[in-house]
């Protein structure tokens, strides 16, 4: 029985460890007719299933919170069924099941909730690191093109990792850190604390979005950190390795030769130059237009990427309300009329996602299915703070929800299941 375990958990972390190696391409990974990822988030929604057949079955022994939880999937699931035999839904057609995935990676967060063997030990917390090194250096210096394409041989497509892989990544080792014994002795606690103002320039240079949701975290670690109640020597020494990690990275980030450009300039250009706005695309100076403003009835950002997004989620908006589907939402059978203009399908011509997971609830599910969501996160989170365990999970769910309101991540196969089943971990926690 031991042998078995001791299997499990290196299965388990050898599978971990090209997740977060590969990310996106390793959930490519071509499995007879199907894809990695297609097949863990099929793997996950009947995981789903069989929760809550189970729950059914079992609601009398439930606690209320379970309840909460029952009801909540039970009224998900009808509006999916409803919306997608009210759109007219063809047998055998995969699509719709694909752009409903941000409901069938719950499964995810029932996985983390009943999953006893955390990545908390020694051996797991050293390779997460060493695979977020790796990470960094990859972010900056990229790989062979032999690499590339001996890596294509087994995957649809490559692509580094995003921003927000190297978020929830790091969210990840942080969470299992912060759980184990290591975090309460001094030298690896401050050693931490220097990894993540060290991983700081990279995000920032990848992604605004994401930068903001990992300075965020970065306090959130910062004040646990101050909670230790070390000597005054301490924190300025602290203090002083801190700026020089940051300036270093800082430095070597500025080095990468790789074009970290979320969005192409001229697809910018085109998406907001169909507004017919001339201060939008010709600006005299930098400084002509605030970062954001309103106008002609629409909100407007002079900075490209961020504009490209806000003009996607207000055309989702502004269409559901003139068809009437604000409350039931566009339904799953066919892709977001936002989305059918050619200057959005990204360089590969495939990309089909509004770069917002709220905004992709809405779109797909309308007002009942964001509302439903919305009380999911709060109920969670309240379940938390009852148990005096506010605080840790603000710092995973904050940031990581934050990250996905400006990028495509709960969107895909990986970012979602390793958020949910954090969420599931976290849930596990006894009172504090």
């Amino acid at each position: 029985m031991a042998l078995k375990q001791l299997n499990l958990k290196d299965i388990n972390l050898f599978f971990l460890f090209f997740l977060f190696l590969f990310g996106r391409v390793f959930m490519g990974l071509e499995i007879g007719p199907l894809r990695l990822g297609e097949i863990v988030i099929g793997l996950s929604s009947l995981y789903l299933c069989y929760e809550i057949t189970k729950n059914i079955l079992n609601i009398k022994n439930l606690v209320y919170f379970e309840k909460i939880l029952l009801i909540f999937l039970i009224c998900v699931l009808i509006h999916f069924i409803f919306l997608l035999f009210n759109y007219g839904y063809e047998f055998f057609n995969l699509y719709p099941f694909k752009v409903s995935s941000y409901i069938w990676v719950l499964g995810s967060y029932f996985f983390g909730r009943n999953y006893l063997n955390h990545f908390t030990t020694k051996k797991s917390l050293t390779v997460i690191s060493i695979v977020l090194v790796i990470n960094y250096y990859t972010s900056i210096f990229g790989i062979s093109d032999s690499a590339q394409s001996a890596i294509l041989n087994f995957t649809d497509k490559f692509d580094y990792l995003k921003a927000s892989d190297l978020v929830i990544f790091f969210l990840f080792f942080a969470y299992h850190f912060i759980k184990s014994e290591y975090f309460y002795n001094k030298k690896f606690n401050t050693l931490f604390l220097l990894f993540c103002f060290f991983y700081l320039p990279l995000i920032m240079h990848k992604s605004r979005g994401a930068s903001i949701a990992f300075i965020l975290f970065t306090i959130f670690i910062v004040i646990l950190h101050l909670k230790n109640k070390y000597s005054l020597r301490f924190y300025i020494v602290s203090l002083f390795f801190i700026i020089i990690s940051f300036v270093t990275s800082s430095f070597i980030v500025s080095k990468s030769p790789i074009e970290l450009s979320e969005i192409d300039e001229k697809v910018i250009y085109v998406s907001t130059g169909r507004y017919q706005k001339q201060v939008q695309n010709t600006p005299q100076t930098t400084d002509d237009y605030p970062i954001f403003y309103f106008e002609d009835n629409r909100f407007f950002s002079s900075d490209g990427n961020f504009n490209w997004r806000l003009q996607i989620w207000q055309d989702v908006i502004f269409d559901l309300m003139d068809k009437n589907k604000i409350f039931i939402g566009y339904g799953y059978n066919e892709k977001i009329p936002a989305m059918n203009e050619i200057y959005r399908s990204g360089n590969d011509g495939t990309n089909e996602n509004v770069h917002n997971h709220l905004i992709n609830i809405l779109a797909r599910g309308g007002l009942i299915h964001l509302f439903l969501f919305i009380v999911f996160y709060i109920v969670i989170l309240l379940n938390e703070k009852r148990k005096n365990n506010l605080y840790l999970i603000s710092m995973i769910f904050i940031p990581a929800m934050l990250t996905s309101f400006f990028d495509a991540s709960m969107e895909n196969a990986h970012y979602p299941l390793i958020f949910y089943f954090l969420l599931g971990n976290i849930a596990q926690d006894k009172d504090n």
